[in-house]
């Protein structure tokens, strides 16, 4: 496992090329927080990765507004 140990930030992760990057990350042996505003999206990913052993965080993030932050 290449990047066992580490820890990935995918934004997008809910669909598309991001899921796909986080799912790949999680199969490599990274730890992925899974950054979307669709967190139901980015949930089923979660699930999907942890289905395989992986694990994975989900948070609601908008990367297109600068100082947007969402607290638990």
């Amino acid at each position: 496992m290449k990047l066992q140990g580490q820890v990935a930030v995918v934004t997008g992760a809910a669909s598309g090329m991001g899921k796909a990057i986080a799912e790949l990350y999680a199969k490599e042996g990274a730890k992925v927080v899974l950054a979307d505003l669709h967190v139901e999206g980015a949930e089923t990913v979660k699930e999907e990765i942890a289905s395989h052993g992986g694990k994975a965080k989900v948070v609601k993030v908008n990367v297109t507004k600068l100082g947007y932050r969402e607290h638990d």
